[in-house]
């Protein structure tokens, strides 16, 4: 399986599942914004689930097929077409050498997942395939792709496997809904310092996603700040979903390329499906918080990490 950009759109890049013992050494994880469209677009194809990905970040792209292949694509719907024909996302395909595949722009959702059969060949660094660019020395092609980059599959040991996988789509019932988008949020020990008043009123009011948010942070704003009541916090290790309060009253929500250290209060945490739900919200879209704990954000990532490795080994 190879394809060929012809035209590169916003942030397009190969991820993984990121850099999980690099923070230590100052080294942004990185990895994939949405890790529930990830792990189905490898599930679909019964690779392993960090098998590196395409993330196409708001459409604009266009690709040639090189040589015959399955794919998967999962996420947003970029309105997507194969020869012009419409394709919709959380289904594996067959494409041919000559098919051209292109995604116009953001209908539903923000950032689309197109894996091949044993993951996307690229270079590694520290144990990941996930560009990030902030790194001297990243994953990936080392920077955002560009037309005429061309990216091909993993030597694949068996091919007659390969042609009798059979494309599949994912139940509706595990498709997300990006058209209302409600983010579970984790209270965390710094909400003390907070006004108790302004931020039980700030939970219930809408925030509106920045044009400015990028992959180290979606960043928020809405009508009315919190107030922090107490002397700025020392800088600490950082966490992906901490939900920050900037000096200029803006919320931005850390994420995959986050820095590793950071000192603005926190008024809690995003739970891992919060973060996915918020990958997927374009600029100018509006979020409501929900309230949840600890306990029952690790179970449900635990019940769907369970469910994804049970699936790819039957």
């Amino acid at each position: 399986m190879k394809m060929v950009a012809l035209k590169a759109g916003l942030q397009d890049s190969i991820q993984d599942a990121g850099r999980r013992f690099s923070q230590h050494d100052a080294i942004a994880t990185a990895g994939v914004m949405d890790d529930y469209a990830f792990r189905w677009a490898n599930a679909l194809l019964g690779n392993p689930l960090n098998s590196s990905v395409l993330e196409l970040t708001g459409g604009g792209s266009a690709w040639q097929i090189e040589q015959a292949g399955l794919l998967a694509l999962t996420g947003a719907d970029l309105d997507a077409q194969l020869n012009q024909t419409p394709l919709k996302p959380w289904q594996s395909f067959r494409v041919e050498a000559g098919d051209r595949l292109t995604f116009k722009g953001p209908k539903l959702g923000y950032r689309a997942y197109v894996a091949c059969v044993g993951g996307w060949q690229t270079a590694h660094y520290y144990q990941s395939s996930s560009c990030a660019l902030r790194e001297k020395a990243s994953g990936g092609f080392g920077k955002w792709l560009q037309a005429g980059d061309s990216i091909k599959a993993n030597r694949f040991s068996n091919r007659a496997q390969i042609t009798s996988i059979k494309p599949k789509h994912i139940n509706p019932e595990f498709q997300p809904d990006y058209q209302t988008i409600q983010l579970p949020i984790i209270a965390c020990k710094q909400n003390q310092g907070f006004d108790a008043k302004s931020y039980q009123a700030w939970l219930t009011q809408p925030m509106t996603v920045q044009s400015v948010s990028d992959r180290m942070g979606v960043r928020l704003r809405g009508e009315t700040a919190v107030v922090w009541q107490q002397a700025a916090p020392f800088s600490e290790p950082t966490t992906i979903g901490a939900i920050q309060m900037t000096p200029s009253g803006e919320v931005l929500v850390l994420m995959a390329d986050r820095q590793t250290l950071g000192g603005y209060p926190k008024l809690g945490h995003l739970s891992w499906w919060g973060r996915c739900l918020l990958a997927q919200a374009k600029p100018f879209s509006r979020i409501q918080w929900t309230v949840t704990d600890l306990k029952t954000a690790k179970q449900l990532q635990t019940r769907w990490y369970q469910f994804w490795q049970q699936l790819i080994s039957n």
